[in-house]
């Protein structure tokens, strides 16, 4: 298959479930659970199961997290031999999840992706027409966006938000962007829009080529300049988690895309394959 590369975090998940009704400014009794995680890394992780020869690009500490990060890429195999490794910080991704496995909120702690500099990616040894297709997350420096985003003969580019904040870094590239996924909370940053529908307007209009918005219970809105689909989230009975959905779904449209599918089935397989990741937690 078409190989693929992905350029962005990878951490420690460290996820804190209530097990009932959460209570604010209190102690909750819960489950607490860690896991190899990232942007970068779930969506290559993800690309892998679907059968993609997968490489990565991400900082990684020489620590014992840093050796889990590493073992976890190869199990899944993954390709490291672009990881860049040093003695940096411990990146760690702590989120807070309701009894019903919704996010309350999270604090990441990313500073090690800032080793990821200029000096370092002009000198790595890529032939990057040998990929189908480029896949970045905003973990990275804008300076690091702006590169990856303006390269002369790469291949396209997908990128996902990770943030509200960390999505503004898109800004100064949208129109060098060929597919963007972002939530609902993230393209009315981008955007300054009121609504996911103006705001995926207004992201085509500047440039990007397909523009998917997830939108939670909601289902996502996806569009690319032709036409414009919402498509109902699948109904669950049960939700263990919706810790990596998004990213899950993005792998779908990802493949969707380098197998020509159209868009509302690419936005199905999305969401089918979140769906499954939502169940099995």
């Amino acid at each position: 298959m078409d190989k693929i590369l992905t350029i962005g975090g990878a951490n420690m998940d460290i996820l804190a479930k209530s097990r009932e009704l959460f209570k604010m400014k209190d102690s909750n009794v819960g489950f607490v659970s860690s896991n190899v995680g990232g942007v970068g890394r779930n969506v290559a992780v993800s690309l892998s199961k679907l059968g993609y020869p997968v490489d990565l690009i991400t900082a990684v500490p020489n620590s014992d997290f840093g050796e889990m990060i590493v073992a976890d890429l190869t199990r899944h195999q993954v390709g490291t031999r672009l990881i860049l490794r040093g003695d940096f910080a411990d990146p760690i991704y702590v989120a807070l999840e309701d009894h019903q496995g919704e996010m309350i909120g999270a604090v990441n702690h990313m500073e090690t992706l800032e080793a990821l500099d200029l000096k370092y990616l002009e000198a790595l040894d890529i032939d990057f027409q040998s990929y189908c297709l480029v896949v970045s997350d905003t973990n990275i420096t804008p300076e690091a966006i702006q590169w990856v985003a303006g390269m002369k003969k790469r291949p396209p580019l997908a990128v996902e938000g990770v943030s509200r904040y960390k999505v503004l870094k898109l800004r100064p590239v949208l129109s060098l962007i060929d597919l963007l996924k972002i939530n609902e909370g993230e393209a009315l940053s981008l955007t300054g829009r009121s609504t996911p529908e103006a705001a995926l307007k207004s992201l085509v209009h500047q440039g990007v080529k397909e523009v998917h918005i997830t939108l939670g219970s909601r289902g996502a809105l996806a569009g690319n300049g032709l036409e414009t689909i919402h498509v109902p989230a699948p109904a669950l009975k049960t939700i263990r988690s919706v810790n990596q959905a998004g990213d899950t779904y993005f792998s779908g449209v990802i493949d969707g895309t380098v197998r020509g599918l159209a868009l509302e089935e690419k936005i199905v397989h999305g969401q089918a394959l979140a769906a499954k990741k939502m169940r099995e937690g």
